[in-house]
């Protein structure tokens, strides 16, 4: 609601009220008052039309009271589109690495003056947007402005220099203010004419550096077809450099950081090749201090192979960096091929041998063009050298090449790590995929990561895979609560358990994350207190790695249900709201039931698996080792008479036991792999506690089989069993309903009555 009230010579006099809504009337939708260069000559307020029509500028003005800046006659602002108002061009468009529609000093003829010299004040003040007839359409009002009445309600929107931003970042001077955008329609505006528009207690704010984009909305795209879904250590090395060596035209990359010098060999080959190489990195990503050495020595090889090799740097030109870091890791293959990953070309994160490396989640999307070519256009948005945060190869010394005593390390690690997991390349027909930009949409409460995590209701799953996770995002950390400066994607995971969502958050344990307060064992600690005063299914942990083996987790992954997010975001404040950022969430249950397994083997040290038994005979497995595997203990909290049998077909022989004579008993442990009979005199619930087991194979005999299903997830039973499918025939038993199920792999599959394998159940397979 817009309330109007007259300003002439600088004098507010009240008026009529008048009842505008976002959709019929242009809006202030950034401003930007603390600026980068003395003097903020490149202030500017941009000024969008979400309406249907339109709009004359004519006798329309801008005012902080004490100065109007009245726009020259002949100009429009039309439909569904924005100006920017700046104070002076030439200065502007140094920063922001484009022109303004507007000046109100004149700097470059090319742009209309405004006149007026309208200054906001670093420490609070206004700005009226101003129609013809003197009404004030829109209105901001920040810092320690005290103007409170027609047009604005409520407090200032808060500083970006204040104390509560500053319980989020330190350095956060030069921040571009962004109103909030209705999420519910694309070019619309939330307009209460209060601080709401503009900021929250919870920092689910939208703002960025001068110059940034404006990939407002997360783009959708469905995928039919071929996608590879892989992690690292596992298959990671091989994954990327097929990738790299399929492409026949052009590679784009965006990269943090990079050392492996195996893949680096790869792309060199693609430019000698005739491929187009294009490459751009984080100017700063070797601890804080430029580019490394190696990171240096890579770019001169693909410079003289022909390709192309640039930096985001900061405050060398006289030009502060759009993001806080270029932290992305995606690459586009002939504007068709995608692939995402949560980590960097380095070698724990793309190790050649597998046995050690980083814990990573990646996906290839094969063969979308829509898709391939949205990302080239945020790529050519980032590398645009129009922009002067852009260095290429060797337009400064800091950005050129190694010194020349410099000898590359081709060293390859090895580790313990048993790397049991295959990539898998599958099919998929109408995926929903999600692509998440931050600082543009990382932080949109009803899409993206939040509104993923805000999906989830009660009975949902919630997985979080993740390098590290602050328990608040405060500044100092020794000191911030979760109160006062909420970690809001932990708050969600948190509110999801509280919906009845089972949420477990699985942390790094290096000493990196845990050395310091507020680091991820204050985290679990945090995590795992609401979860025990409030009853919640809700756990965090750090990795075990003396159980998993790798180097560390680096992932920044998470599944709800059937929705997993590959990204490199981090959660912190920075990640989020800062940096160039970029993940996407694919629907699917295949990919999330693949991810699910790895988040599991992560898990590591005791699972906890519910098997419902029904009155009679029930068929089951366990997917989990159990802490003890002797019968008694499995099935000893169970009521009643319990018998348990199990078949070995090579012996042809049945094992039993009964726990009311079990002197006689043949069978004496339960493992995984195996599947069994189990009678029960009651319907009750088997528990089982144990680690969990990466699928090793069964060997199937000619004859009938009794298995267990190995897996933690449910799996198509074609992708359960790899070979002789003409000979198989598959049976399960459904307890509840005392009915057989069956699949078969021949041509009359239809006539199946189940086709996936679940947890917890035994099958009878068969194989001529």
């Amino acid at each position: 609601m817009g309330i109007s009230f007259c300003l002439l010579l600088g004098i507010i006099v009240p008026g009529t009220s008048i009842t505008v809504t976002a959709v019929n009337h242009i809006i202030i939708t950034e401003v930007h008052y603390d600026t980068y260069l003395p003097q903020d000559p490149e202030e500017f307020v941009r000024i969008c039309n979400p309406t249907g029509n339109d709009v004359s500028l004519d006798g329309w003005r801008l005012s902080d009271i004490e100065t109007n800046s009245a726009f020259p006659y002949g100009h429009n602002i039309t439909s569904m589109n924005c100006i920017i108002v700046a104070r002076m061009g030439d200065n502007f468009t140094e920063q922001a690495g484009e022109h303004p529609d507007f000046e109100m000093i004149n700097t470059d003829i090319n742009i209309p003056d405004m006149g007026g010299n309208l200054r906001l004040a670093n420490g609070g003040d206004e700005v009226f947007l101003i129609d013809p007839d003197d009404w004030v359409v829109d209105a901001f009002v920040y810092g320690n402005s005290t103007y409170s009445g027609p047009g604005w309600v409520g407090d200032p929107v808060f500083l970006v220099d204040s104390v509560q931003f500053q319980r989020y970042y330190t350095n956060n001077y030069f921040l571009v203010r962004n109103r909030k955008r209705d999420e519910s329609i694309e070019g619309q505006y939330k307009d209460t004419d209060s601080a709401a528009d503009w900021d929250n207690n919870r920092m689910e704010d939208y703002v960025r550096y001068i110059g940034g984009s404006r990939f407002d909305y997360p783009r959708h795209f469905i995928h039919s077809g071929n996608i590879t879904i892989f992690n690292s250590p596992d298959t990671a090395y091989q994954e990327v450099i097929n990738f790299i060596d399929s492409a026949d035209s052009s590679l784009y990359i965006s990269l943090y950081d990079w050392n492996n010098l195996h893949i680096m060999d790869h792309l060199v080959n693609a430019s000698n090749g005739g491929v187009l190489v294009k490459i751009l990195l984080d100017g700063d990503s070797n601890d804080f201090a430029g580019v490394s050495d190696t990171n240096k020595y890579i770019a001169k090889q693909i410079e003289e192979a022909g390709g192309n090799v640039a930096w985001m740097i900061d405050d060398v030109s006289g030009t502060r960096n759009r993001y806080a870091s270029m932290h992305a890791k995606y690459a586009i293959a002939d504007t068709e091929d995608v692939l995402i990953q949560s980590g960097n070309w380095k070698y724990p994160s793309v190790p050649v041998d597998p046995s050690a490396g980083n814990r990573e989640w990646n996906i290839i999307i094969w063969n979308n063009s829509n898709l391939a070519n949205y990302l080239i256009g945020v790529f050519n948005d980032d590398y645009d050298i129009v922009h002067k945060d852009i260095a290429e190869y060797c337009t400064f010394a800091d950005w050129c090449e190694p010194p020349i005593n410099f000898t590359a390390n081709r060293t390859v690690d090895t580790g313990n790590y048993t790397h049991p997991f295959t990539s898998k390349n599958m099919k998929v027909s109408n995926m929903p995929i999600e692509v998440i930009l931050s600082p543009d949409t990382s932080m949109l409460l009803t899409k993206s990561i939040i509104g993923m995590l805000r999906s989830a209701g009660n009975g949902s799953e919630v997985y979080w895979n993740e390098f590290y996770a602050w328990r608040c995002w405060g500044i100092p950390r020794s000191d911030c609560t979760p109160a006062e400066a909420p970690n809001v994607y932990l708050e969600e995971a948190i509110d999801a358990a509280r919906r009845g969502a089972r949420v477990k958050i699985l942390l790094d344990s290096t000493e990196y994350n845990i050395d310091d307060i507020n680091k991820n064992q204050d985290t679990v600690t945090y995590v795992n207190n609401i979860s025990s005063s409030e009853g919640l299914n809700l756990e965090a942990r750090l990795v075990n790695s003396t159980i998993t083996q790798y180097d560390k987790i680096h992932n920044k992954g998470m599944i709800v249900d059937d929705k997993v997010l590959i990204s490199s975001i981090n959660i912190n404040f920075h990640s989020t709201h800062l940096n160039r950022e970029l993940g996407i969430i694919v629907t699917n249950q295949a990919v999330a039931d693949y991810f699910k397994e790895v988040f599991f083997y992560d898990w590591g040290s005791m699972l906890t698996e519910e098997i419902q038994l029904f009155e009679g005979w029930n068929l089951i497995s366990t997917p989990l080792e159990p802490e003890n595997t002797s019968i008694e203990a499995v099935v000893g909290d169970l009521v009643g008479g319990i018998r348990v049998t199990a078949y070995n077909t090579t012996a042809d022989e049945w094992y039993t036991y009964d726990s009311d004579s079990q002197e006689n008993a043949t069978l004496f442990e339960i493992v995984v792999g195996r599947g069994y009979w189990l009678y029960s005199e009651e319907n009750q619930t088997l528990i089982i506690t144990g680690t969990p087991m990466i699928s090793s194979d069964i060997d199937l005999h000619s004859g009938w089989n009794l298995v267990g299903y190995n897996y933690l997830v449910p799996r198509d039973i074609s992708d359960v069993i790899s070979e002789g499918h003409e000979s198989i025939v598959v049976l399960n038993y459904d307890a509840a309903g005392d009915r057989w199920g069956t699949y078969t792999f021949i041509p009359l599959g239809f006539l199946n009555t189940f086709t996936r394998m679940e947890p917890g159940s035994g099958y009878w397979i068969y194989r001529t």
